[in-house]
């Protein structure tokens, strides 16, 4: 007695001749050397030509059920893995078994290749929006091979927590089952519905879980109470996780790291923002994190060598990157509101007395805006980075009094280097860079290259103390039609709002360019509801600048700095030099 597996009606079948039949075979024939060249292509690429294996997946990814959904068309690209023949066919659904010859091309033979329809719906299950074929592997290789884009299933949907999608590789499937595994002790897909904490690397969901362990002790140790586990989890995901996760959006970090996804990215910024801390002394926001990482690049996939060769070459060959005009500006939008503009302040700790003079200002400043004064202090070539030394115990010892006197929160970090480039770097996780002008000139007469270097690069503003002590509270803005001098005008305003500073405004007329940007001073600031005096010139110079303060008692300036490709003050020299060298009063230089 023979046993029939399974039995296929064809509508309108005509007879297939010997010759229909032989082409169909030697058709087969063809299709097998396809799916060997296909396994061959996929191990070179580090990928699987494979079907996966239902049972497998329906283990893996703790399926817990399933619901009939009838008949529909589906797309064959989606059809991913098989229920009992994941070896008989790629992943293309190329046969590579020789025994399915005479059943394949018999099929080919006699199906009609115009019409969808002419092919019986076969039987699948569905798993997110990949699919598994449990009756039909042979008519799915049919009609791929004739350029079919859609078949008719018969569908039933497998319930499980994380989705599948068609494109999903055999090695994901060992972070998709530990995804599955985290979601069931954690129960985070119920307590927030739509959720998505997938990652793109195996062994990443036991450093969430300790994340989370983490949050509930510091918790508990806040509240003085034992914290059950799905509060924890909760209180984890909304409290410590999206909040870094919106940095990263806010960044569009995604666009940099091609292939991760915004979990993989938070355990970075976590891990980053631990180690900065550490390093720093203190608790930096999460979109200068975010910042720094994107500036770092992706911790797993490194630079290759001839990324990193071109990179040289390039800083070899191309001027100096400055930061991004209006950058700063728009990152602050939203937190002078909520942390004020200048919350972490970067000061140059020099131990001269104009070093001391500049921390009394940090202190005026810090006292406003409720910040932290972040020193950093560079040591001479031959002097150890630790403190050891008496000159650098005396500085380091002095600057922690006056801290504490002043009751400001402080930390202080030694290191060595080129002063410019220290500062910068830091400057990246601060909001104000503050120093006295001769600490950065190095005894010679102008402005130095250091000073220069740091206006043009660095990514937020720089108060520059160049004599005594000031109030800071008489603001001179100084406003032309350059493109530095809307963030001077963001920056004015937001004192005008916060600090209740009266504003005067010192504009140039003397082009369409300067009454076009003193036109959209005025509304800006009328936006806010700031009052301002202004005062108008036909060109803006240093002595006119100077004049203006005096005459008006200001006692600081607020100004945009170099003017983008201006060549430096060696060589052309400029206003903002001019004032450098000439003023006694601070300086705010936004760029």
């Amino acid at each position: 007695m023979y046993q029939i597996d399974y039995l296929i009606i064809l509508p309108n079948v005509q007879y297939v001749t010997p010759t229909t039949l032989q082409t169909a075979k030697a058709n087969f024939q063809q299709a097998r050397k396809q799916a060997q060249l296909e396994t061959l292509l996929a191990r070179f690429q580090g990928q699987s030509a494979d079907l996966l294996a239902y049972d497998d997946i329906y283990r893996q990814l703790k399926a817990t059920g399933s619901s009939a959904r009838g008949l529909r068309q589906i797309p064959l690209e989606a059809i991913v893995g098989s229920v009992n023949r994941a070896n008989d066919f790629s992943r293309t659904f190329l046969p590579r078994n020789s025994g399915n010859e005479e059943r394949w091309a018999n099929l080919l033979a006699i199906a009609d290749e115009k019409t969808l329809d002419a092919l019986p719906p076969i039987h699948v299950y569905q798993i997110g929006s990949a699919y598994f074929v449990q009756d039909g592997h042979h008519r799915v290789s049919i009609a791929r091979r004739q350029g079919l884009t859609q078949i008719h299933a018969y569908v039933t949907e497998v319930h499980a927590r994380v989705p599948l999608t068609p494109d999903v590789q055999p090695g994901e499937l060992i972070w998709r089952a530990e995804y599955a595994q985290f979601l069931e002790e954690c129960q985070l897909d119920q307590l927030r519905p739509g959720v998505n904490l997938s990652v793109s690397v195996a062994g990443q969901y036991a450093h969430l879980e300790a994340h989370i362990e983490a949050h509930r002790y510091l918790q508990e140790t806040a509240e003085n109470r034992d914290i059950p586990w799905q509060e924890a989890v909760v209180n984890w995901y909304d409290q410590a996780y999206l909040p870094l996760v919106e940095a990263i959006r806010e960044h569009n970090l995604l666009r940099d790291f091609p292939g991760r996804t915004e979990t993989d990215l938070y355990l970075w910024l976590a891990e980053r923002r631990i180690d900065l801390r550490r390093e720093l002394h203190w608790e930096l926001p999460a979109t200068a994190v975010a910042a720094n990482l994107a500036r770092e690049g992706d911790p797993v996939r490194p630079p290759s060598l001839a990324r990193r060769a071109t990179r040289r070459v390039l800083q070899a060959v191309l001027p100096e990157p400055t930061a991004e005009t209006g950058q700063w500006r728009r990152e602050r939008l939203l937190a002078r509101y909520s942390d004020g503009l200048f919350h972490n302040i970067l000061l140059l700790v020099s131990g001269s007395p104009a070093g001391w003079r500049a921390l009394d200002q940090a202190f005026t400043l810090a006292s406003r805006e409720k910040a932290r004064i972040h020193g950093l202090r560079l040591a001479s070539p031959n002097e150890p980075t630790a403190l050891t030394s008496e000159e650098a115990t005396a500085v380091a010892q002095t600057f922690h009094e006056h801290c504490f006197h002043e009751a400001v929160g402080c930390s202080l970090a030694v290191e060595k280097g080129d002063l410019a480039d220290k500062l910068i770097q830091r400057a990246e996780l601060n909001d104000l860079i503050l120093f006295a002008l001769q600490d950065a000139q190095n005894g010679i007469s102008g402005i130095s290259a250091h000073c220069q270097k740091i206006l043009r690069r660095a990514p937020c503003p720089a108060l520059i103390v160049t004599g005594e002590w000031s109030n800071l509270s008489r603001p001179l803005l100084i406003h032309d039609n350059s493109d530095k001098s809307r963030e001077a005008l963001f920056a004015a305003a937001y004192m005008g709002e916060q600090w209740k500073t009266p504003l005067t405004v010192m504009a140039a007329t003397g082009s369409a360019a300067d009454r076009k940007a003193l036109a959209y001073a005025r509304a800006y600031l009328e936006m806010h509801e700031i009052e301002a005096a202004f005062d108008e010139h036909d060109q803006l110079t240093a002595d006119s600048i100077l004049q203006t303060a005096a005459d008006l008692e200001c006692d600081f300036l607020i100004s945009g700095g170099y003017r983008s490709g201006q060549m430096t003050a060696a060589v052309r020299g400029s206003r903002l030099n001019d004032l450098l060298q000439r003023t006694n009063l601070p300086l705010l230089i936004c760029r």
